[in-house]
């Protein structure tokens, strides 16, 4: 659906209410890497491994996303040009922009 489409059917009012429920019952991925961090947690207590172990150790992808250093556009279309040309290649999030 598109932005335009869901403008012409979904009213101001029920986005409000969508957005209260959100507030109160979070869905999506983010949410759902959180719930399968808590039961890795559990497991990772329960089998004496890690005794301080928190949901969050388990999904790093979400660590410091405010501390990530900002691009700015002229940056983001070099990488973009260097992925598309084979230049740069991704592995993991410790080979971001390695050069080939």
């Amino acid at each position: 659906m598109t932005v335009s489409e869901l403008e012409n059917r979904m009213s101001a009012a029920e986005l409000t209410e969508w957005m209260v429920y959100f507030a109160m019952e979070p869905f999506g991925n983010q949410q759902a890497d959180y719930r399968a961090g808590m039961i890795c947690t559990l497991i990772a207590k329960t089998m004496g491994g890690m005794k301080n172990a928190a949901p969050d150790k388990f999904f790093p992808i979400y660590k410091n996303r405010d501390a990530a250093p900002k691009q700015s556009p002229e940056s983001q279309m070099a990488i973009f040009q260097g992925l598309a040309s084979g230049e740069i290649r991704l592995l993991d999030d410790e080979t971001v922009g390695e050069t080939v």
